[in-house]
């Protein structure tokens, strides 16, 4: 029944999820993250569409474009004298969702801000910061309190982090040929997906004279190199060779993590069985 209850629980955390997704505004949004909310699974999963540089943020091509889901792992706090560092560990799933007529797409760079909140988006300064479990795409993270050189759509904030490729430049413009490329073959990507997808996970360290137990995450944006192919777009299709562009939000949703979706469908799976027996004594 524990397997039953966490499988509602994940069913009604959904429902809310479908709620939100409605009412979000898109390409600069950003979401609230509390202490409360670390370990339960659930992650913001953004999805980003393309934009060739110099295009302007109304031609998103519809067949360029990426997933980031951020999760909360945990919050932790230390007290040294009258001084709090609050440790915040985050997991970023990346996924490069581009396809043909695209031949090349690559995302170089994950760019996001840590801010006060919603109404008050000053960057809280980062003291320090930690990379885990570092990926062959994306080995680097960089730091910036004041905001880093990375493109972006007009009128979007430099964002504060970005997680990247050592190969490529250290102030995140991009360069090399390094981070997560499309699949550009059958055999490629996961097994069962067609989309390749890789993962990091990092610590950001908070110092103050409270404990940090909100963060607003927002200045989502990404990085688009080595675009060749044919971009398809509303406003009209564009060839597209050796361009780079940025990733604009234009969605957002709640997932639960895929060890929660088991336990969901183990959960529907029981309460089928439930109402057969039921049905069965009832004859």
């Amino acid at each position: 029944m524990n397997k039953l209850r966490l499988a509602l629980a994940v069913a009604g955390a959904l429902a809310v999820a479908g709620a939100a997704k409605a009412t979000t505004t898109l390409q600069y949004m950003g979401v609230t993250l509390n202490a409360t909310d670390a370990g339960n699974g659930l992650g913001h999963r953004f999805t980003f569409a393309g934009v060739s540089d110099g295009a302007g943020t109304t031609r998103q091509f519809t067949n360029i474009g990426g997933q980031v889901t951020y999760r909360l792992v945990s919050v932790s706090h230390a007290l040294n004298g009258s001084t709090w560092t609050s440790s915040w560990r985050l997991l970023l799933n990346i996924t490069n969702t581009s396809t043909a007529p695209m031949t090349s797409s690559r995302i170089s760079g994950i760019g996001f801000s840590m801010s006060q909140s919603a109404s008050n988006d000053a960057h809280v300064p980062i003291a320090s910061s930690q990379l885990l479990m570092p990926q062959p795409e994306y080995d680097m993270l960089v730091t910036n309190n004041t905001g880093l050189n990375f493109p972006n759509p007009a009128g979007s904030n430099s964002p504060q982090v970005c997680l990247k490729a050592s190969g490529n430049s250290n102030n995140c413009a991009g360069g090399g040929g390094d981070g997560l490329q499309m699949n550009t073959s059958a055999g490629a990507g996961l097994p069962g997906n067609p989309f390749p997808s890789t993962s990091a996970e990092l610590i950001l360290n908070f110092s103050g004279p409270a404990q940090r137990t909100s963060l607003y995450l927002n200045d989502l944006v990404l990085r688009f190199q080595s675009l060749s192919g044919t971009g398809t777009s509303s406003a009209g299709n564009g060839t597209l060779d050796e361009d780079s562009g940025v990733g604009i939000v234009v969605g957002h949703e709640i997932v639960p993590e895929p060890s929660s979706w088991a336990m969901l469908i183990t959960g529907f799976g029981l309460v089928g069985a439930s109402m057969r027996r039921r049905r069965a004594q009832a004859a």
